[in-house]
């Protein structure tokens, strides 16, 4: 305020309170004993209840998220200055505040730490108990004590105010929540004002206003925030301003009278804005809520201005903002996918299966895990579901910046391919409230009706703290492979490369037979292009072509799992048989068994495939000069991935499944009832394979049987 002077005058405010002189009197008339004093006149306070004013209902929440309450209110004191036997009241305005107590459900103050009580602070958020039996409806009630912040001595000023918050478990599951003021009613009677009593002394009063008021921010997130929460901010400001008061005459300069003094405590303005960055504050005074809706560093700008506007003073405070973002989560129920590399099952590896380990938010560098997941298809009448075990979100910026707390509880929304959409609540992990965490997940959409794979699964999260308004929480993905049946366990473990090529090949397939699964595994198979996986779940890369029995030293793995780990992607015949029935059992198709080709004739060692060449006349010699398994000089039956592999072999392995042989090494199919396979396949017989010529002991006949079949090979 600014310095002023207070006469009596015909028509003013005050003149029905000091009575004009009537005429002049000597200042002796006045007597001596000059006091002060002060008796409230506090007005009921408005109420806030919600983000918005008017109340707070929310239905279908999956999880009772805080809720802002507040209360505001004036308060408009009055000095009495006696003299003699009348006396005179000056209004003056101070400042309220509120505490805030409860017995159920809980606070949240500026670090987002549960708490049963707030003082001083006129906003504050509540977070109800979710603790609710599924159609049970659970009332609680928060009480706030708004009083004056300067009683200087006088009777308390207060009044209760009471909010009701209903919170209902719906069976399924879900919240619904409402909020409403519920009553208010004073605690501390208030004294009866003075009456004024007419004199013929004359009141001067002036208020002393040299010192601006002061500000001490005294609660706000000081190691950061998180984007979308809101949290409270609170300051503690105060205008000391002296009231004078003389009774005497007014020409007298000085005036000759008693004279008395009563310091006040000025009623002040808080306004709470932005410098920089942007934001929502719900509320204004001595406490409001903030919520960021942008990240980097909010500055917070307040202002103070005392009641006339002529007194200011101004502060400012940084707030990081960090972006919550999902860092890792498990998969539930995937089928086992086993590892190339080592054969062990992914989901036994590591507790969390997506994993930003190096907090760089996102999941793709070596080290980070991005393992895959597989669910069968959904079918008419069955809809099958992606779910999640668990879910964990942080706000850590991977450049050394720690995390920060979070509120305890928020929503997480997921959307995903194809319709697959993901909500529900998430709160604070019991050991770290620097993390949300959210347990056994389902998504809303089913997946498809047909074998696919996702290249990769993503998902946008984005996440709420509230008002319904959702930030980005990051995207995640990884492959995730979608079977045509659940998968038949087999005597060797589906790798994760037989997923791959498999979903792959049989893409859109809704049946396992009449060009379903197996025919389009099978043509994906006689194409004699097969990968393995691009990337495996630790981000490795990979992508090699399975080769069929390249020569060199050491021979190639027998079985798939050493050809799924082999550097080069070699195999014998026996691991691509393996390989062919893991694509179909993976799908829940029958995949037959693993055979052993053989000569008949007990004294031959060795099939030599129609890669040989007859050399002289009767009886013939072959030319068994090992080829290059490139481009050899006789060209022959080309194998998977090699133009002329390995053809001298003691035995041979094919899978006989459906009444036909299936040879995935050289991609040749024939019904088991013919010779089809041995005469595609079979160049000649020789005794054994050793030294640089071997008698023929048969020309390949056409007619005539000259291997064996042999199942339950143990392949």
């Amino acid at each position: 305020m600014k310095p002023f002077t207070l006469r009596a005058t015909a028509g003013s405010a005050v003149a029905v309170l000091f009575m004009a002189l009537s005429s002049p009197i000597s200042a002796q008339q006045c007597p001596i004993g000059f006091t002060i004093k002060r008796y409230p006149q506090m007005a009921p306070p408005s109420t806030f209840i919600g983000y918005q004013l008017g109340g707070y209902n929310k239905t279908g929440l999956f999880t009772p998220e805080p809720i802002p309450l507040g209360v505001a209110g004036s308060d408009v004191d009055t000095v009495e200055i006696q003299c003699d036997t009348w006396c005179s009241p000056i209004p003056f305005s101070t400042q309220t505040t509120a505490d805030w107590t409860l017995t159920q459900g809980s606070f949240l103050d500026s670090d987002a730490t549960e708490v049963p009580s707030i003082t001083d602070a006129n906003y504050v958020l509540f977070l109800p108990r979710d603790d609710v039996d599924p159609g049970e409806t659970e009332v609680m009630v928060v009480r706030t004590t708004y009083r004056d912040v300067c009683s200087q001595g006088a009777p308390d000023e207060t009044y209760l105010v009471r909010f009701r918050i209903s919170v209902t478990r719906r069976m399924d599951l879900k919240y619904d929540v409402d909020a409403v003021f519920l009553d208010v009613s004073t605690v501390v009677g208030f004294s009866e004002p003075c009456v004024a009593i007419p004199s013929d002394c004359e009141l001067l009063t002036s208020p002393d206003d040299d010192v601006l008021p002061t500000i001490t921010i005294t609660n706000y997130p000081s190691d950061g925030m998180v984007l979308g929460e809101m949290r409270m901010l609170q300051a503690d400001a105060e205008d000391l301003d002296l009231i004078q008061g003389e009774c005497g005459l007014p020409k007298a300069v000085p005036p000759v009278s008693n004279f008395g003094q009563q310091s006040t405590c000025d009623s002040l303005t808080y306004t709470w804005s932005m410098l920089s960055g942007t934001g929502v504050f719900v509320g204004q005074g001595r406490s409001t809520l903030f919520r960021p809706t942008s990240s980097g560093t909010v500055t917070i700008r307040l202002l103070v201005q005392d009641s006339s506007g002529g007194e200011t003073a101004s502060t400012t405070i940084p707030i990081a903002v960090r972006e919550p973002r999902v860092d890792r989560y498990a998969w539930k129920n995937s089928h086992d996918i086993y590892t190339d590399a080592t054969g062990a099952l992914y989901s036994s590896l590591a507790t969390f299966h997506w994993d930003d380990r190096n907090d760089n938010g996102q999941a793709s560098d070596v080290g980070d895990y991005r393992f895959p997941a597989a669910y069968t298809r959904s079918d008419v009448g069955t809809d099958r579901f992606v779910e999640i075990q668990k879910i964990v979100l942080t706000n850590g910026d991977g450049n050394g910046n720690q995390a920060v707390d979070f509120v305890p509880r928020a929503v997480l929304r997921g959307s995903g391919p194809d319709g697959q959409e993901f909500e529900f609540a998430v709160e604070i992990d019991s050991s770290f409230s620097t993390e949300l965490f959210a347990e056994d997940l389902i998504s809303t959409g089913a997946l498809p009706m047909s074998v696919k794979k996702y290249d990769p699964y993503e998902i946008e999260w984005d996440v709420s703290f509230g008002d319904d308004q959702f930030f980005d929480a990051g995207i995640t993905e990884a492959p995730l492979y979608v079977t045509l049946n659940d998968p038949i366990v087999s005597d060797y473990n589906h790798p994760e490369s037989a997923y791959d090529i498999s979903c792959i090949a049989a893409d859109g397939a809704t049946e396992i037979d009449n060009g379903g699964v197996r025919d389009m595994v099978w043509n994906h198979v006689a194409g004699q292009v097969l990968n393995r996986k691009a990337v495996d779940g630790f981000n490795q890369t990979d992508g090699s072509l399975l080769k069929y029995w390249r020569i060199r030293t050491p021979a190639p793995p027998s079985t798939m799992a050493g050809m799924m780990n082999d550097p080069e992607g070699d195999g014998q015949c026996s691991a691509f048989s393996q390989l062919l029935r893991s694509c179909w059992q993976i799908h829940g198709a029958p995949a037959g068994e693993v055979v052993k080709v053989s000569p008949l004739d007990p004294n031959v060692e060795c099939i030599l495939v129609q890669t040989w060449k007859e050399i002289g006349s009767a009886p013939w010699y072959v030319e068994i000069t090992l080829k290059d398994p490139g481009l050899g000089p006789f060209a022959g039956i080309p194998g998977q991935g090699v133009r002329n592999p390995w053809s001298r072999f003691i035995a041979h392995y094919i899978v006989l499944q459906g009444g036909n042989h299936w040879d995935p090494s050289y991609a040749v199919k024939h019904a088991a009832s013919g010779m089809g396979h041995e005469n595609a396949v079979l160049g000649y017989l020789a005794p054994d394979g050793s030294g640089h010529g071997a008698e023929i002991l048969e020309g390949q006949d056409t007619q005539t049987a000259e291997l064996q079949y042999t199942g339950n090979t143990g392949f």
